[in-house]
């Protein structure tokens, strides 16, 4: 297998002080392969997103390290940290938050292309983005509309272009369908894979729900209160689970 993108070894972290500390993670180790998705799972409160957060660099560990292309975060001189940032990409459950509802759509989905090492002139960012958009498959008219006049599955879209058209290496996708209608989540997923397959990116794919991670997920990491209790191929861990916790939710999944 290739060498990671991106790397987490031991990470721990704890939100609070004193007696109202929460521990978070507990030594969590897990690597995103290039053109892989790596399936996180477990309940609420169980540090998936605190793991997505740290991976993704918008959270300094408290404890472990976080190494891209091999080498640990803090130790990244300038410029590499700025390919880090342009290399991880996030899309979240709540898009229309992470849209500011003022941009048109086109702004919005240009954004990364400032942080290209080259640049871009505005007709090519034009393009970059009439382009993405219509692979995400939206029409190129909706270009001029406000984010906030979007409806659910299409601001999902939106998300998601903004997150590919600079070309990352990783994207975190942290319950990124699990506000959608079904059958929007199911195009929304669709749309994931078809992506991954022509751009090559690594997926990190956080969900509480096992069904779309078996969809989705290469390999499973299973979460249970901040401490990684099982991790492997998604065909072996989500047919026969070897931890407790990883067979209760399997259980509850089926029930």
């Amino acid at each position: 297998m290739n060498d990671p993108i991106v790397q987490g070894v031991g990470l721990g972290h704890v939100f609070g002080h004193g007696a109202r500390s929460v521990r978070a993670l507990d030594g969590v180790s897990v690597a995103l392969h290039p053109g892989k998705t790596l399936g996180v799972i477990g309940e609420s409160g169980s540090g998936k997103s605190t793991l997505g957060d740290i991976l993704g660099g918008m959270l300094v560990p408290g404890e472990g390290e976080v190494f891209y292309k091999g080498r640990a975060l803090p130790r990244l001189d300038r410029r590499q940290f700025k390919e880090f940032r342009r290399d991880v990409q996030f899309v979240f459950q709540d898009c229309a938050a992470s849209l500011d509802p003022r941009y048109t759509v086109a702004r919005a989905v240009a954004e990364p292309l400032d942080a290209l090492p080259a640049g871009l002139d505005a007709k090519a960012r034009e393009r970059a983005v009439l382009e993405m958009l219509e692979r995400v498959g939206l029409t190129t008219d909706i270009a001029d509309r406000k984010t906030g006049e979007l409806s659910g599955g299409q601001c999902q879209r939106v998300a998601i272009a903004r997150a590919l058209v600079g070309r990352p290496a990783v994207v975190v996708c942290d319950e990124p369908t699990s506000a959608l209608d079904v059958s929007v989540q199911a195009q929304v997923l669709n749309l994931l894979r078809e992506l991954q397959d022509d751009l090559g990116c690594s997926y990190l794919f956080i969900s509480h729900d096992m069904g779309v991670v078996a969809y989705m997920a290469d390999d499973v990491a299973v979460l249970h209160e901040g401490r990684l209790v099982e991790q492997g191929p998604a065909s072996q861990v989500l047919s026969a689970p070897t931890d407790a916790y990883t067979q209760e939710l399997l259980a509850a999944s089926c029930g």
